[in-house]
């Protein structure tokens, strides 16, 4: 007769079981069925004593199955869908430079439920909770596709979106009245301190939508990301006000009614937590800073301190079970495995001061979290410790003062305390910005594989015990991070990565030891792929610096990331600018590899047709042709000067336009590899069927960077062309149409 009973290892058990079954259930293509995890059960026979354990690994598993698998099946497949629908906008509409709107919007009738929508050019004014009928033009939930930065299909796989949309034309159907939320983010919007306003709504609302990438970049560079976020610190710390505000309550009323202070602590303490909550706006990374807050309080309740590794457990495996999906937020994995450091350093060093402890962990956490930090973000900041170590207690008592401020401007109209903290605020930025400007704030990593990641994780936490053994054991865990580099071409190879920007193009070649950019992306409407796509892509890869930086031209889909990539990169040498023009004849050689441009001749024709165009020889003989966006004229003459030439890999000229890519300049080339860099489903078709049809009858293999991400190429004694999707397939990346067209 067997019994079910909690034992020392059931929650944290629980926790490494659940992340195992994210690891199977998210690493793959495909979903799996709900009901393949009741296999667990089978291991019940050997593993009697830990009965209830067995049965909650099953059940969990069982159901974060059917989570991920009811995600991945509510979204959109088809290409390309015009509908007419009536919805609701969920959440606060966020606007962008020309008039473009972005929200949520919750379809009323049989089509799937959630779709991010964009209202382009002259949106009118939308607020959450408005009615809408409107004529949308729906696609899947697809992303850009490369290393390194955002992920953007796991975040819309993550939030539950069915699909992305864009709007045609709509009709209001019904207003929302605006509720205290909004009207509060109103006022505090009309202060006058734009920068110091945002931070307050971000603080106080949960809403980010002030804060732009240039203040995000500040809070990365100097580690403070976290505290203009609203986490689990910030819960904390409203917390721990309340607890203040309960035990002093207690000693002036409650300490003849109720003998124990800390009840009342506690009392006050939850009910500033969740307020704190409820004001926020409950989002998920609310959610999950409330559970954890929650369980702290039980434990310390409960006098079970002692156990605080099992009541960690206990809410990272309710956080996982209350939302399966929350496995692929970033913040998950920051929040605790930076709560599960902190309980590891204050269990071994019990009897250090409040001072040394605080100043120890600062120096731990910034350790601890940095092989997470380039996974995530390619990066940690050198200066987090120091800045964290002056501005964590700060905000401790800040936070409670901002609160109580914005109460008193909302509720009785006295708007002189909080317009005193936001000129604080905005002191505050300026420090930061000052110090992030430092050349040495912030190390950029290459990106991690996730097993270094946790082994170097784990090699920080066997160093906060003063054991001489667990230090050299810590040490042999961490160094394959810092020594580990991505892998380059040997002498006389060369490696080609042909970005995944959209609609434009961008192309790295890579040597043994030099590194050339040819174009930069497109940058129009407030989107710049250099800082959104590229520049994390080339920090994954290990780049600090690029040799060199070849713009083909000056339209915006080639060079419109060029200052960015100069900012960010430093090229030592620059072509295809009015300064350093291209010329028929420029040749060099890096590691055995020769570089030639062949084109342009002169001055004259179109921009398109004064493209720099560059031949690539690898050792082996192999050739590589980028000819920027010639068109059949330009090809003509490119054929005629060199009648020989020749090219196993192929750039696809202006993203397979009809108006290139001409039948002669097709037949006589023959690349057995063609790649066209050119936008998912874009509004110009291309590759265009024609095109397409040209490469095929030269037995061509064609690859579009829309469909199949960023296109690895290496150039040795032969030829090996893989793709980012086919590379790293996840249950959320888009594999509709990821093959050749």
């Amino acid at each position: 007769m067997w019994r079910l009973s909690l034992t020392p290892l059931t929650w944290p058990g629980l926790a490494v079981v659940s992340i195992g079954w994210a690891a199977l259930l998210l690493l793959r293509e495909q979903p799996v069925s709900a009901l393949w995890p009741l296999l667990t059960l089978l291991a019940w026979p050997l593993w009697r004593r830990q009965t209830l354990l067995v049965l909650l690994a099953a059940l969990l598993g069982c159901w974060m199955a059917w989570a991920y698998q009811h995600s991945w099946a509510q979204r959109i497949t088809a290409p390309v869908q015009d509908w007419k629908v009536s919805g609701v906008i969920v959440g606060a509409p966020q606007h962008s430079e020309g008039g473009n709107a972005y929200f949520a919007f919750r379809t009323q009738d049989d089509n799937p439920g959630l779709l991010r929508v964009a209202w382009y050019r002259d949106a009118p004014d939308l607020r959450q909770g408005d009615c809408w009928i409107l004529r949308l033009r729906v696609r899947p939930p697809h992303g850009h596709a490369n290393p390194g930065g955002l992920d953007y299909e796991s975040w819309l796989f993550r939030e539950g979106y069915a699909g992305k949309a864009s709007v045609r034309a709509g009709e209001p159907c019904g207003r929302s009245a605006r509720d205290w939320r909004e009207r509060w983010a109103e006022q505090l919007q009309g202060f006058g301190r734009p920068r110091a306003s945002a931070t307050l709504r971000a603080l106080l609302l949960g809403d980010r939508r002030g804060l732009d990438d240039q203040d995000w970049d500040i809070l990365r560079r100097t580690g403070t990301t976290h505290l203009f976020a609203i986490s689990g610190l910030h819960l904390g710390l409203i917390a721990g006000f309340g607890w203040l505000l309960g035990i002093s309550l207690w000693k002036l009323v409650g300490v003849h009614l109720w003998p124990r202070a800390r009840d009342w602590g506690a009392l006050g303490a939850v009910v500033f937590a969740v307020g704190y909550a409820w004001v926020s706006g409950f989002g998920l990374p609310v959610q999950r800073a409330l559970i954890m807050c929650l369980f702290g309080l039980l434990a310390l309740l409960s006098g079970r301190q002692r156990q605080a590794f099992q009541i960690l457990a206990l809410a990272f495996v309710l956080v996982v079970a209350v939302n399966p999906l929350s496995m692929l937020m970033p913040g998950l994995w920051l929040s605790f495995v930076a709560a599960g450091g902190i309980l590891v350093y204050l269990h071994c060093h019990p009897t250090q001061s409040r001072l040394v402890q605080l100043f120890g962990i600062q120096l731990m956490l910034a350790a601890l979290l940095l092989p997470l930090s380039a996974l995530l973000f390619g990066g940690v900041s050198l200066l987090g410790a120091s800045v964290n170590l002056l501005l964590v207690p700060l905000f401790g008592l800040l936070l409670p003062v901002l609160l109580l401020a914005s109460v008193i401007q909302l509720g009785a109209g006295w708007a002189a305390p909080l317009d005193w903290a936001l000129q604080l605020l905005q002191a505050l930025w300026s420090g930061l910005e000052s110090v992030a400007s430092w050349p040495a704030a912030y190390l950029t990593l290459a990106q991690p594989g996730l097993v270094w990641t946790a082994l170097a994780t784990l090699g920080v936490v066997l160093w906060i015990p003063s054991s001489r053994f667990s230090r050299v054991l810590g040490t042999f865990a961490i160094l394959p991070l810092l020594l580990v580099q991505p892998a380059r071409p040997d002498h006389g190879d060369l490696r080609l990565w042909v970005w995944d920007v959209g609609q434009g193009q961008s192309v790295l070649v890579q040597t043994a030891e030099h590194d050339l950019l040819y174009d930069a992306g497109p940058a129009w409407g407030g989107f710049d792929a250099a800082q959104r796509l590229l520049v994390p892509a080339l920090r994954a890869l290990g780049l600090r610096r690029l040799d060199g930086m070849m713009i083909s031209h000056g339209d915006s889909d080639h060079a419109g990331g060029a200052q960015t990539i100069v900012d960010a990169f430093k090229p030592a040498l620059q072509w295809g600018d009015p300064a350093h023009p291209c010329r028929a004849g420029q040749r060099w050689q890096w590691d055995g590899v020769d570089f030639a441009v062949l084109h342009p001749v002169g001055d004259s024709g179109s921009d398109n047709n004064r493209s720099c165009v560059l031949l690539l020889r690898s050792a082996s003989g192999h050739q590589v042709l980028l000819p920027g966006d010639i068109e059949a004229s330009a090809e003509r003459d490119l054929l005629a000067r060199y009648p020989d030439l020749r090219a196993d890999v192929l750039v696809v000229p202006h993203h397979g336009s009809t108006s290139s890519s001409s039948a002669p300049f097709v037949e006589q080339l023959r690349p057995q590899h063609a790649l066209v860099s050119a936008g998912w489903h874009n509004r110009w078709g291309f590759p265009a069927q024609p095109v397409v049809e040209r490469y095929r009858q030269a037995a061509a293999k064609l690859h579009v960077s829309g469909e199949s991400g960023a296109i690895r190429v290496d150039v040795d004694e032969q030829l090996d062309v893989r793709s980012w999707r086919a590379l790293h397939p996840r249950l959320w990346r888009d594999f509709s149409d990821s093959g050749a067209p």
